[in-house]
């Protein structure tokens, strides 16, 4: 929600989870706690948490500074990004990874929906990585019909898929794949290019298929230009 903070007059945006959550104590001790914790960062491409907790209905938010602009993944959807733009972009999210981590704060969740750029006047480009450490719990509450698409484990690193460890080597495997998404226009991962595919088809393939170089990978796709 875009709402109005009015001890400070200033625009912020509101993200809420479903009310149901609010009845899971782990669940509301594992938010409040992320959001305490990715709160702590403080970058000029990681984007501000001004406030965050839970109403007297029970319902857990997190209050963050309003962004005019667009994510990633739709501005893809729109034309191919310059080579010029493409490394501006590569470089300010590693440089708010490279803060997080710092930090022991893990992402767990990059993908070009999490990557905002904003609205400059001088059209130049200035990413905001959204939701820090609270990515995959965000993820969590939606409906599994929404969880479950072939487009969202894409991004995970193997032993997150295998054994469910996350360190900051996930962000940087993500990066890896954000950058060749970006570079080529096609998602590494053969199913996740396929309409058909099933998620367990590309499970298979992340966690026990081999993993060709990217350079190999954009060759097959006929995208190494």
């Amino acid at each position: 929600y875009a709402a109005s903070q009015l001890s400070v007059n200033r625009q912020v945006a509101i993200k809420t989870l479903p009310l149901e959550h609010s009845k899971n104590p782990g669940l509301v001790e594992r938010f409040l706690h992320e959001a305490e914790v990715a709160s702590t960062i403080a970058h000029p491409h990681c984007v501000t948490i001004h406030d965050f907790g839970q109403t007297r209905e029970g319902l857990l938010y997190l209050a963050m500074e309003y962004l005019d602009g667009q994510s990633l993944e739709d501005r893809l959807q729109q034309a191919p990004i310059s080579i010029p733009e493409v490394i501006e972009i590569t470089n300010q999210v590693a440089a708010a990874l490279t803060a997080a981590h710092a930090q022991r704060i893990v992402h767990r969740d990059l993908k070009p929906a999490n990557i905002f750029l904003l609205s400059m006047p001088d059209h130049s480009v200035f990413v905001k990585v959204l939701d820090f450490g609270i990515a995959k719990l965000l993820s969590e509450s939606r409906p599994a019909s929404q969880t479950m698409s072939v487009g969202t484990p894409g991004w995970l690193a193997p032993e997150q898929l295998e054994h469910g460890i996350t360190s900051p080597a996930a962000d940087v495997w993500a990066l890896g794949l954000l950058c060749y998404f970006v570079f080529t226009g096609a998602r590494f991962w053969v199913r996740e290019n396929e309409e058909n595919a099933s998620v367990q088809m590309l499970l298979f393939e992340m966690v026990m298929a081999p993993i060709p170089t990217a350079s190999a990978r954009a060759a097959e796709q006929q995208r190494a230009h």
